[in-house]
Protein backbone atom coordinates (compact mmCIF):
# COMPACT_ATOMS: atom_id res chain seq x y z
CA UNK A 1 0.00 0.00 0.00
CA UNK A 2 1.58 3.34 -0.83
CA UNK A 3 1.55 6.58 1.36
CA UNK A 4 -0.81 9.07 1.01
CA UNK A 5 1.80 11.45 0.07
CA UNK A 6 2.78 9.10 -3.13
CA UNK A 7 -0.86 8.68 -4.36
CA UNK A 8 -2.28 10.57 -7.44
CA UNK A 9 -4.35 13.63 -6.20
CA UNK A 10 -5.32 15.37 -8.99
CA UNK A 11 -7.69 12.72 -10.19
CA UNK A 12 -11.15 11.54 -9.00
CA UNK A 13 -12.59 7.77 -9.72
CA UNK A 14 -16.39 7.71 -9.40
CA UNK A 15 -18.60 4.62 -9.12
CA UNK A 16 -21.97 3.77 -9.39
CA UNK A 17 -23.78 1.38 -6.76
CA UNK A 18 -26.76 -0.18 -8.41
CA UNK A 19 -25.53 -2.98 -11.16
CA UNK A 20 -21.63 -1.89 -10.62
CA UNK A 21 -20.66 -2.48 -7.07
CA UNK A 22 -23.37 -5.27 -6.09
CA UNK A 23 -25.29 -7.69 -8.00
CA UNK A 24 -28.85 -5.40 -6.65
CA UNK A 25 -30.42 -4.98 -9.85
CA UNK A 26 -33.01 -7.92 -9.66
CA UNK A 27 -33.49 -8.01 -5.74
CA UNK A 28 -34.52 -4.05 -5.42
CA UNK A 29 -37.01 -4.28 -8.75
CA UNK A 30 -38.49 -7.02 -6.85
CA UNK A 31 -38.50 -5.01 -3.76
CA UNK A 32 -39.89 -1.80 -4.96
CA UNK A 33 -42.80 -3.58 -6.63
CA UNK A 34 -43.58 -5.83 -3.94
CA UNK A 35 -43.47 -2.63 -1.70
CA UNK A 36 -45.64 -0.57 -3.82
CA UNK A 37 -48.32 -3.71 -4.43
CA UNK A 38 -48.56 -4.90 -0.67
CA UNK A 39 -48.75 -1.41 0.54
CA UNK A 40 -50.52 0.61 -2.27
CA UNK A 41 -51.92 -2.09 -4.74
CA UNK A 42 -50.45 -0.72 -7.41
CA UNK A 43 -48.95 -3.54 -10.04
CA UNK A 44 -45.82 -3.12 -12.35
CA UNK A 45 -46.64 -2.28 -15.89
CA UNK A 46 -44.02 -4.24 -17.98
CA UNK A 47 -43.69 -2.00 -20.73
CA UNK A 48 -41.45 -0.20 -18.69
CA UNK A 49 -37.87 -2.14 -18.67
CA UNK A 50 -35.20 -2.63 -16.51
CA UNK A 51 -33.32 0.25 -17.91
CA UNK A 52 -35.45 2.38 -16.12
CA UNK A 53 -33.95 1.59 -13.25
CA UNK A 54 -30.83 3.42 -13.69
CA UNK A 55 -33.57 6.48 -13.17
CA UNK A 56 -34.26 7.82 -9.76
CA UNK A 57 -37.13 5.75 -7.58
CA UNK A 58 -39.22 9.12 -7.81
CA UNK A 59 -38.88 8.97 -11.88
CA UNK A 60 -39.55 5.49 -11.86
CA UNK A 61 -42.39 6.31 -10.17
CA UNK A 62 -43.82 8.99 -12.28
CA UNK A 63 -43.38 6.63 -15.21
CA UNK A 64 -45.17 3.86 -13.61
CA UNK A 65 -48.11 5.53 -11.55
CA UNK A 66 -47.71 9.29 -12.68
CA UNK A 67 -51.56 9.13 -14.61
CA UNK A 68 -52.93 7.73 -10.98
CA UNK A 69 -51.46 10.17 -8.69
CA UNK A 70 -52.07 13.00 -11.29
CA UNK A 71 -55.88 12.32 -11.11
CA UNK A 72 -55.97 11.95 -7.45
CA UNK A 73 -56.35 7.95 -7.25
CA UNK A 74 -53.49 7.63 -5.35
CA UNK A 75 -52.00 10.90 -3.03
CA UNK A 76 -48.44 12.07 -2.40
CA UNK A 77 -48.69 11.21 1.12
CA UNK A 78 -49.04 7.71 0.06
CA UNK A 79 -46.19 7.57 -2.56
CA UNK A 80 -43.61 9.00 0.39
CA UNK A 81 -44.82 6.39 3.03
CA UNK A 82 -44.63 3.79 0.45
CA UNK A 83 -41.14 4.99 -0.61
CA UNK A 84 -39.98 5.30 2.44
CA UNK A 85 -41.31 1.96 3.46
CA UNK A 86 -39.01 0.60 0.34
CA UNK A 87 -36.41 2.61 1.54
CA UNK A 88 -35.98 1.38 5.19
CA UNK A 89 -36.35 -2.36 3.59
CA UNK A 90 -33.65 -1.56 1.66
CA UNK A 91 -31.64 -0.79 4.20
CA UNK A 92 -32.16 -4.81 5.54
CA UNK A 93 -30.94 -6.65 2.25
CA UNK A 94 -28.05 -8.39 2.02
CA UNK A 95 -26.87 -7.81 -1.33
CA UNK A 96 -23.61 -9.54 -3.03
CA UNK A 97 -21.05 -7.99 -4.61
CA UNK A 98 -20.35 -8.16 -8.41
CA UNK A 99 -17.21 -10.15 -9.21
CA UNK A 100 -13.95 -8.37 -8.79
CA UNK A 101 -15.17 -5.14 -7.21
CA UNK A 102 -13.22 -5.39 -4.04
CA UNK A 103 -9.82 -6.00 -6.09
CA UNK A 104 -10.70 -2.91 -8.23
CA UNK A 105 -11.19 -1.09 -4.76
CA UNK A 106 -7.68 -2.15 -3.45
CA UNK A 107 -5.93 -1.41 -6.74
CA UNK A 108 -7.68 1.93 -7.18
CA UNK A 109 -7.09 3.47 -3.70
CA UNK A 110 -3.93 2.01 -4.00
CA UNK A 111 -3.14 4.56 -6.05
CA UNK A 112 -5.53 7.19 -6.46
CA UNK A 113 -6.19 9.11 -2.80
CA UNK A 114 -9.99 10.09 -4.29
CA UNK A 115 -12.86 7.81 -4.59
CA UNK A 116 -16.57 8.48 -4.61
CA UNK A 117 -19.79 6.85 -5.15
CA UNK A 118 -22.49 8.68 -7.00
CA UNK A 119 -26.28 6.84 -7.15
CA UNK A 120 -30.05 7.61 -7.23
CA UNK A 121 -30.23 5.52 -4.11
CA UNK A 122 -30.45 7.21 -0.68
CA UNK A 123 -27.24 8.14 1.09
CA UNK A 124 -28.46 5.90 3.90
CA UNK A 125 -28.98 3.17 1.48
CA UNK A 126 -25.27 3.41 -0.12
CA UNK A 127 -23.72 4.30 3.37
CA UNK A 128 -25.08 0.81 4.25
CA UNK A 129 -24.18 -1.02 1.85
CA UNK A 130 -20.55 0.14 1.40
CA UNK A 131 -20.37 -0.90 5.51
CA UNK A 132 -21.63 -4.26 4.71
CA UNK A 133 -19.33 -5.20 1.56
CA UNK A 134 -15.79 -3.64 3.72
CA UNK A 135 -15.45 -0.89 1.27
CA UNK A 136 -17.05 2.28 3.17
CA UNK A 137 -13.24 2.82 4.22
CA UNK A 138 -12.12 3.72 0.44
CA UNK A 139 -14.81 6.06 -0.09
CA UNK A 140 -13.90 9.76 0.65
CA UNK A 141 -17.50 11.00 -0.70
CA UNK A 142 -20.98 9.71 -1.18
CA UNK A 143 -23.21 11.32 -3.16
CA UNK A 144 -26.74 9.77 -2.52
CA UNK A 145 -29.67 11.20 -4.30
CA UNK A 146 -30.70 13.93 -1.86
CA UNK A 147 -27.73 16.30 -3.00
CA UNK A 148 -29.31 17.61 -6.46
CA UNK A 149 -32.93 18.65 -7.54
CA UNK A 150 -32.11 16.62 -10.74
CA UNK A 151 -31.38 13.01 -10.69
CA UNK A 152 -29.58 11.58 -13.40
CA UNK A 153 -29.45 11.38 -16.37
CA UNK A 154 -29.09 14.83 -15.58
CA UNK A 155 -25.09 15.66 -14.75
CA UNK A 156 -25.30 17.74 -11.83
CA UNK A 157 -25.16 14.80 -9.06
CA UNK A 158 -21.14 14.45 -10.67
CA UNK A 159 -20.42 18.15 -10.88
CA UNK A 160 -21.06 18.28 -7.38
CA UNK A 161 -19.15 15.48 -6.50
CA UNK A 162 -16.06 17.22 -8.96
CA UNK A 163 -16.77 19.88 -6.77
CA UNK A 164 -16.41 18.94 -3.32
CA UNK A 165 -12.75 17.73 -4.40
CA UNK A 166 -12.51 21.00 -6.67
CA UNK A 167 -11.29 18.24 -9.54
CA UNK A 168 -11.98 19.29 -12.50
CA UNK A 169 -14.39 16.85 -14.88
CA UNK A 170 -11.62 16.20 -17.63
CA UNK A 171 -9.23 14.38 -14.94
CA UNK A 172 -12.80 12.06 -13.42
CA UNK A 173 -13.46 8.63 -14.36
CA UNK A 174 -16.61 7.28 -13.90
CA UNK A 175 -18.05 3.33 -13.58
CA UNK A 176 -21.73 3.26 -14.84
CA UNK A 177 -23.80 0.37 -16.04
CA UNK A 178 -26.32 2.37 -17.97
CA UNK A 179 -27.07 4.41 -20.60
CA UNK A 180 -28.90 6.97 -17.91
CA UNK A 181 -25.82 7.21 -15.92
CA UNK A 182 -23.23 7.33 -18.48
CA UNK A 183 -25.24 10.25 -19.95
CA UNK A 184 -24.78 11.97 -16.75
CA UNK A 185 -21.35 11.54 -16.82
CA UNK A 186 -20.40 13.08 -20.02
CA UNK A 187 -22.95 15.78 -19.53
CA UNK A 188 -20.53 16.28 -16.89
CA UNK A 189 -17.24 16.23 -19.25
CA UNK A 190 -15.90 13.40 -17.40
CA UNK A 191 -14.59 10.05 -18.78
CA UNK A 192 -16.83 7.01 -18.06
CA UNK A 193 -16.42 3.14 -18.58
CA UNK A 194 -19.52 1.14 -19.49
CA UNK A 195 -19.43 -1.89 -17.28
CA UNK A 196 -22.42 -4.62 -18.44
CA UNK A 197 -23.06 -6.08 -15.57
CA UNK A 198 -26.17 -3.92 -14.69
CA UNK A 199 -29.22 -2.87 -16.35
CA UNK A 200 -28.21 -2.30 -20.02
CA UNK A 201 -27.14 -4.38 -23.00
CA UNK A 202 -23.74 -4.00 -24.66
CA UNK A 203 -25.54 -2.77 -27.92
CA UNK A 204 -27.35 0.14 -25.91
CA UNK A 205 -24.32 1.54 -23.66
CA UNK A 206 -22.01 1.45 -27.16
CA UNK A 207 -24.46 3.82 -28.30
CA UNK A 208 -23.31 6.70 -25.85
CA UNK A 209 -19.62 5.52 -26.85
CA UNK A 210 -17.84 5.56 -24.09
CA UNK A 211 -14.15 5.32 -23.32
CA UNK A 212 -14.03 1.70 -22.74
CA UNK A 213 -16.67 -1.34 -22.55
CA UNK A 214 -16.10 -4.02 -20.23
CA UNK A 215 -17.97 -6.76 -19.58
CA UNK A 216 -17.11 -7.02 -15.38
CA UNK A 217 -14.61 -4.89 -13.46
CA UNK A 218 -12.23 -7.44 -13.54
CA UNK A 219 -11.31 -6.25 -17.25
CA UNK A 220 -10.44 -2.67 -15.57
CA UNK A 221 -6.35 -2.57 -15.26
CA UNK A 222 -4.51 -0.10 -13.83
CA UNK A 223 -3.03 0.98 -17.44
CA UNK A 224 -6.81 1.10 -18.98
CA UNK A 225 -7.77 3.73 -15.88
CA UNK A 226 -4.45 5.77 -16.85
CA UNK A 227 -4.66 5.54 -20.64
CA UNK A 228 -8.68 6.94 -20.47
CA UNK A 229 -7.47 9.92 -18.18
CA UNK A 230 -4.46 10.66 -19.77
CA UNK A 231 -1.88 10.73 -17.18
Amino acid sequence: MKDTSEKIKDCLILFDLDGVITDSLQPSINLFYGTFEEDLGLKHDPKFGRENWSLSREQVILLEWGDLIKTGRVSQGQIRAALDHYRQKKLQLDLPLLPHVADLFFMVSDEFDHIAVVSSNTTAIIEQILLKAGLRRFVQKITGIEAVSIPKPDPAMYRVTAEYFGIPPSRCLVFEDSVIGITAAQGAGMHAVGVLTGSDTEDQVSVKKPDRIVHDLGEVTMKMIKEVLGI
